[in-house]
């Protein structure tokens, strides 16, 4: 059975055989790591929700997002590979909050943390603190927390504070080893 991770109720329903230690048994909005985006959306819908993003610019991977309604998340943006499966390489659940300093970002950040730190018992975690946030450093900031899988995998968590906009993020992300090298390498450009 697969893990559910909830931002807003946080309900984990999982048998007691499940161990946290396959990225491919978490889902947000029911899609994993693996499947084949063509399973959730046709490809009218990716093609008319692909999305330009900095990270993927240059690599055989594209990001469509979604807005949803009735739903956990506002928006689900998924990384997937360029070619006919569409595997999913990355998911992410976005919340946002009016103002750039919103407190319930950050205590929703603190509340998932805790929950994946009972989940994750056995993964690699990191609390970066507060970093600034490229390519506007002088004005925007996050607050990444990041658990590593053995395989290279990751599951983060963060509140992303866009001053331009006056509002804070709340960022739910499950990717493969292949993106955490891919975001590394951008990264490290910057």
């Amino acid at each position: 059975m697969k893990i559910f991770i909830s931002v807003l109720f946080l309900i984990l329903y999982f048998n007691s055989s499940t161990k946290a230690d396959d990225i491919r048994d978490f889902q947000i909005e029911g899609m994993s790591i693996g499947d084949s985006l063509l399973n959730y959306y046709n490809e009218n819908e990716i093609n008319n929700n692909y999305s330009k993003s900095r990270i993927l610019k240059g690599t055989n991977y594209s990001r469509s997002c979604f807005i949803k309604s009735n739903s956990i998340y506002e928006k689900l943006c998924i990384d997937f590979k360029n070619d006919t499966n569409k595997i999913i390489h990355g998911v992410q659940g976005v919340i946002r909050y009016k103002k750039i300093n919103n407190p319930a970002c950050l205590n929703k950040l603190r509340e998932i943390d805790k929950e994946f730190s009972n989940i994750f018992k056995n993964l690699d975690r990191k609390d970066w603190g507060l970093l600034k946030l490229p390519p506007r450093p002088d004005e925007d900031s996050y607050y990444p927390i990041i658990y590593k899988f053995a395989v290279g995998s990751k599951a983060q968590i963060g509140c992303y504070f866009y001053k331009k906009y006056d509002s804070s993020h709340l960022r739910v992300v499950l990717y493969t080893k292949e993106m955490s090298k891919i975001i590394k390498t951008k990264a490290a450009k910057k």
